[in-house]
């Protein structure tokens, strides 16, 4: 039976009889349900992220050590038309093939650390001599 938090007497209905304070509003059944199905929802979710990133080859050595190299495999593991053909961790160069269209790329990490995005796919960048 809940008690007024002012003056301690027992709540009949809801208002204390004493004192006039409304009863604290208590959560639906159907609010916990959710909340608890909310949960179960995002812890799946984040086991099957880290399923994931154990079957790339991710963990925590390799993101504290060289996270973009981390990245990448994560987001090949994740995308089936992705496929990392060759990494360099001492240039810190990624080779990554796109499937559907065999077209090949290469990340340059290090610039990227820096700000700057250098995607190379063998062909001359438009505007260079």
């Amino acid at each position: 039976m809940p008690f007024c938090r002012q003056c301690g007497a027992r709540l009949i209905g809801p208002y204390c009889a004493d004192c006039g304070i409304p009863a604290p509003r208590r959560f639906s059944p159907l609010i916990w349900v959710l909340a608890a199905m909310f949960g179960l929802f995002v812890l799946g979710g984040g086991l099957v992220l880290v399923h994931q990133a154990k079957h790339a080859g991710v963990d925590a050595r390799l993101m504290r050590n060289n996270p973009g190299l981390a990245t990448a495999k994560l987001l090949a593991a994740t995308n089936p038309d992705i496929e990392i053909i060759s990494t360099d961790e001492d240039k810190g160069k990624v080779t990554i093939r796109q499937k559907s269209t065999g077209k090949v790329i290469t990340v340059d990490l290090d610039k990227m650390k820096q700000g700057k995005i250098a995607f190379h796919d063998g062909e001359a960048y438009p505007g260079a001599h």
